[in-house]
């Protein structure tokens, strides 16, 4: 056979595996579990038990957790913190050096903690307990650099976020509302001031909100008109100015709540403007998740990834599509 020959035939299976691939991932898409569904209430456990949900895959293991900022008590989070670590131990204990690939939720390009497909050496956590006080995502992330593990986080940017949000709607000023309020009750009490400033600067020029960087003055004036917008729409300021101090006038409850994309199914007639932003955020996610974890397992990786109970809940149906039955399921 002729070269020429042997290489177009290797040219179009490459092409074809490429189409294939494709179709799986879309297809994938399309048996994602739905909210309010039993197969979701299912998997998502509806916080019946605390501990987190483990499948295994032939090629990947997949982690759906409470956040420890939701878990109310200190008995229970211990027990997640506990359980989150011996899912990242046993991972490590059967999987192959090289094979080994961490993945978390919440952590976006830019972030000191990643580097490069690696964990940045300086990362501000002295130990375990110091890294999961601020969440579990960075406990992982942490125990991925005592180990020398490459580590990602699958998330879409800010600036993807806000663009297919837009394509399905949504205005500037309401994306910019969503990412602002839900960021509110988690910034350091008197740092308010400091955090928000940049955070609305960083948002309104990946929305492109402003054609260039704002001045102070530009914006503090985006962030009193989101002000008034939260206002509008919820009966009350989402951030409180006093003596030139700002914080936040919402509690982590509150935000759960009106956030929550699971309304938009369960409580249809209650659901709102935010509710039914992050209902559209979380498909982009986790659409982003699959691709993100398809891309490393065809690259020859077997990751670890952990995230919201609930996407994992949304997801399994389309995993098993990818990676076929799991090899065990802890706590379901």
């Amino acid at each position: 056979m002729a070269y020429k020959q042997v290489q177009h035939e290797a040219k179009d299976r490459m092409a074809t595996n490429e189409k294939t691939g494709k179709e799986k991932l879309a297809e994938s898409f399309k048996k994602f579990a739905k909210y309010g569904t039993d197969e979701y209430h299912k998997f998502n456990g509806d916080e019946k038990s605390v501990l987190p949900l483990v499948v295994k895959y032939k090629d990947c293991t997949v982690v759906g957790t409470w956040h420890l900022r939701q878990i109310g008590d200190d008995k229970n989070r211990k027990l997640v913190r506990e359980a989150i670590e011996k899912a990242v131990l046993d991972y490590i204990k059967t999987t192959p050096k090289e094979k080994r690939f961490i993945m978390v939720e919440g952590v976006t390009g830019g972030n000191v903690i990643l580097k490069d497909g690696k964990v940045n050496p300086n990362m501000p956590f002295k130990d375990l307990d110091s890294a999961m006080k601020n969440g579990e995502p960075m406990g992982v992330l942490y125990l991925a650099k005592e180990h020398d593990i490459r580590a990602t986080s699958p998330e879409p940017t800010d600036k993807e976020s806000i663009r297919r949000l837009q394509l399905r709607g949504f205005t500037k000023d309401e994306a910019l509302l969503f990412f602002i309020s839900r960021q509110l009750p988690y910034v350091e009490q008197g740092k308010m001031n400091e955090f928000l400033p940049w955070f609305v600067s960083h948002l309104s020029q990946e929305s492109r909100y402003v054609k260039k960087e704002p001045t102070n003055e530009e914006v503090m004036d985006i962030i009193k008109r989101q002000n008034a917008l939260f206002e509008k729409l919820y009966g009350k300021p989402m951030i409180i100015t006093e003596n030139g101090v700002m914080r936040s006038n919402l509690t982590t409850s509150e935000v759960n709540r009106l956030i929550s994309p699971s309304a938009v199914v369960d409580k249809p007639k209650e659901a709102k403007l935010l509710n039914h932003i992050n209902f559209e955020l979380d498909i982009i996610r986790n659409k982003k998740i699959v691709e993100e974890l398809k891309k490393a397992t065809d690259s020859g990786l077997s990751p670890f990834i952990i995230y919201g109970r609930s996407h994992i809940a949304i997801m399994k149906s389309g995993l098993d599509y990818l990676y076929g039955e799991p090899k065990s399921i802890e706590n379901i």
